[in-house]
């Protein structure tokens, strides 16, 4: 599955997660938790499931997936949270501290958001910026 694919899929599936935890009333609590924060794990374990390495992402691609933008006038996109569990373990991006591009570790990454993403950029596949490299 191609990483725009699996990001879908990924998507698709915290959201509906998500709507049943809303929806379904009489879970209790700590079952209602456990449906959410299992789902990372249950993900990762289907058939086929890869790592997303987010750099692979055309800017078409992450403005469907709602990656935030830096601003108006820069191709950079900021990584949402909800992705934080799935990516690869290294992958090429900046920080909104130091928007050069370099090797980032997930191991290093923090799950502080702003907004819903993270402190850590991005530029698309095939931008005149970084791309995929």
């Amino acid at each position: 599955m191609n990483t725009f694919k699996m990001c879908k899929f990924v998507q698709k599936y915290t959201l509906i997660a998500a709507a049943e935890v809303f929806n379904y009333t009489d879970w209790e609590k700590p079952y209602a938790a456990e449906h959410i924060r299992e789902l990372p794990e249950k993900l990762m374990g289907t058939e086929g499931f890869e790592k997303i390495n987010p750099s692979n992402l055309t800017a078409k691609e992450m403005k469907a997936l709602n990656f935030g933008m830096w601003s108006e006038e820069s191709e950079i996109r900021m990584i949402p949270l909800w992705l934080l569990p799935f990516l690869v373990d290294e992958f090429m991006g900046g920080t909104i501290d130091d928007l050069t591009i370099r090797p980032i570790k997930k191991a290093d990454i923090d799950n502080d958001h702003r907004f819903g993403y993270l402190a850590y950029v991005l530029y698309p596949r095939n931008s005149n910026g970084f791309g995929n490299r």
